[in-house]
């Protein structure tokens, strides 16, 4: 009998002999880039997340030393498959302590594995697990597979081409335990009173320190607001409240916001700057032990001046009510925590510390130092009456998230592609957050929207599988960026196309390129006329203000064949080169020619899909 390819087509006996062939003749191997997104010590089991009958499955176990495939009824329950589908073929299982277990039948699921849709045989178990399947060797054995525990990845082939499943890395479903730090004194526990459960464990912070004035601007006219309508129970709530919390975190535009604005508008902008979130990002990378931290309800720890509490004032059902404290929908409410922060912790900030507002990561880079790391930390906390949430906070971890970034010990890594609905809805907002790592996703992610756009559940097939690896082959291979060591060189390559410029920085280690930064820029309708030496001489000032922290601090090479050194010391500069020379001028640049097309080659591919 004929097997079938993935098109359904039947495969002639020649053909599979030659597809056999090609199939034994390849090698599968790991190697130290497989490491990628795992913990560089660690006994994790191998858990993958498959489509098995039509229904996204996480949690499933690679058990090599299993001699059946195993579901549980649970699973099935969850998946909508009645227990009338299962064949009652009752199967005596045997553990590893000789304990038996009888199966209840069996069943047979297709499981869809990167383009590979395979009907398998499970066995199914009446037993409370903490996975939802089990594959053993029959199915790893059917799809010709290579699993690696260390490396958290199983490897097959696909019609010649080598295809890869990542395990589920432990710290993307982080779950938070409590630990004995000291066994010698199980009970010894300190600086509890530096977390706040409610709003009532808020003291506040002293007002001679610091709070949040409003610098109205007298030339604006007072404008009569709207009554203001809650439900009854947030009503309740906000009357048994000192500080009640009325606005929703910074990013959300929630409806309080937007009856603030009018007294936004009447407030100039502060200047103070927040700190560069990819310099803080780059910051926090390689370090042996990471505790990241988040104030609660950070904004409201600061009391508003007494000056300016009349100006907050709202109309309500049961009267007129003023802010006490600082709320989050401010325009200048981020640039005052901030200013709170650098002075209180500026004898920490950038060695054991970095703080964005009311994100806080202590850092060390040796595990044994982390201890005391936090109680200087802690310290200040307690000193000042600073507040923490103790269900945001994860302490002496190896890796976490920090502003959208994956920061471990071996550097920063890109926030895993969506794996489900919830996932794929916040696919729009991960894209700026993203630009680091890719440039343009519209064309690869809208069979995602599709997804969306369908009240059907989440259904993954054979497309939407090409599409998210063709979104993962966009990415730099491995989707590692690297961390600049200060005084060393880097260099810059950049190529134009038709409707677009892009560059890579990068940095040489061991005698390989790593990229630190991508850089991508479309083309206006008046720059696609500009000549060629304009658009290149764009394209490296796009990446030096894109990129100026790293330019201002670094000696910067530009690899290209073009003459731009001589174009840009011409006395007769005029229009945009003039313009582009004025603005490299306080740039450490070096130019010198193309010696390697490695970064060349990713540069040039960037810039082929830029919209």
């Amino acid at each position: 009998m004929n097997e079938k390819g993935p098109e359904g087509c039947p495969i002639s006996n020649v053909t599979q002999s030659a597809m056999e062939k090609e199939l034994n003749a390849t090698k599968i191997t790991f190697d130290q880039d497989d490491i990628q997104g795992t913990y560089e010590e660690h006994h994790d089991a191998l858990v993958i997340q498959l489509t098995i009958g039509n229904c996204l499955t996480k949690r499933i176990l690679i058990d090599g030393g299993s001699l059946v495939n195993v579901i549980f009824a649970d699973t099935l329950t969850i998946m909508g498959i009645e227990r009338s589908n299962i064949i009652r073929r009752t199967t005596t299982l045997v553990g590893f302590n000789e304990d038996t277990t009888n199966t209840l039948g069996e069943i047979t699921l297709p499981v869809f594995a990167k383009g590979i849709n395979k009907p398998t045989k499970f066995n199914v178990i009446d037993y409370q697990s903490a996975y939802n399947a089990i594959l053993g060797r029959p199915w790893i054995h059917d799809m010709k597979a290579v699993p690696s525990t260390y490396h958290q990845k199983i490897k097959f082939l696909l019609l010649g081409q080598l295809q890869t499943q990542d395990g589920v890395r432990s710290y993307d479903d982080l779950q938070l335990q409590e630990i004995t730090l000291d066994h010698k004194h199980p009970d010894r526990k300190v600086f509890i009173d530096c977390f706040a459960w409610s709003h009532e464990d808020m003291a506040g912070i002293d007002p001679d320190i610091i709070s949040h004035k409003l610098n109205v601007d007298p030339t604006f006219k007072p404008i009569k607001q709207k009554r203001r309508k809650f439900a009854p129970s947030a009503t309740r709530k906000n009357q048994r409240s000192k500080t009640s919390r009325l606005v929703g975190k910074r990013g959300r535009r929630t409806k309080e916001e937007r009856e603030m604005a009018n007294l936004n508008k009447a407030c100039p902008k502060d200047p103070f700057p927040l700190p560069h979130i990819d310099a803080t990002v780059d910051a926090t990378a390689e370090h042996e032990l990471l505790t990241f931290m988040d104030a609660y309800s950070g904004y409201n720890q600061i009391l508003m001046h007494t000056d300016d509490q009349e100006k907050t004032t709202f109309m309500t059902d049961k009267g007129m009510y003023c802010y006490k404290v600082m709320p989050f929908g401010l325009k200048n409410a981020g640039s005052t925590y901030q200013r709170l922060v650098n002075m209180r912790f500026k004898e920490h900030l950038g060695r054991t510390m970095e703080v964005y507002i009311d994100d806080m990561l202590v850092k060390s880079e040796r595990s044994i130092d982390h201890v005391q790391h936090l109680k200087q930390s802690f310290d200040i906390l307690r000193h000042y009456k600073m507040k923490l949430n103790p269900t945001k906070c994860s302490f002496g971890v190896r890796a976490g998230k920090f502003l959208g970034y994956m920061v471990t010990r071996r550097g920063i890594e890109a926030t895993q592609s969506p794996r489900n609905v919830k996932e794929v809805q916040k696919l729009t907002g991960r894209v700026a957050a993203l630009s680091r790592f890719i440039s343009r996703s519209s064309d690869k992610c809208h069979l995602f929207y599709n997804v969306l756009r369908k009240n059907h559940g989440f259904v993954w097939t054979e497309a939407h599988e090409k599409a998210l690896q063709d979104l993962k082959q966009y990415m730099t291979s491995p989707p590692l960026l690297s961390k600049p060591i200060t005084g060393e060189s880097l260099q810059l390559y950049h190529v134009v196309s038709s409707n677009a410029v892009s560059a890579v920085l990068i940095r040489e280690e061991d005698q390989r390129q790593r990229p630190i930064y991508y850089v991508s820029k479309s083309f206006l309708d008046a720059e696609t006329r500009y000549s060629s030496m304009e658009k290149l001489l764009l394209g490296l000032v796009t990446a030096a203000k894109k990129l100026r922290h790293y330019f201002e601090s670094h000696h910067i090479i530009v690899v290209t064949n073009y003459p731009l050194k001589i174009v840009l010391r011409k006395q007769e500069l005029t229009g945009q080169l003039a313009k582009c020379s004025i603005c490299l001028s306080g740039f450490d640049l070096k130019y010198k020619p193309k010696t390697t097309i490695k970064s060349q080659v990713l540069v040039d591919f960037i810039a082929e899909f830029s919209p």
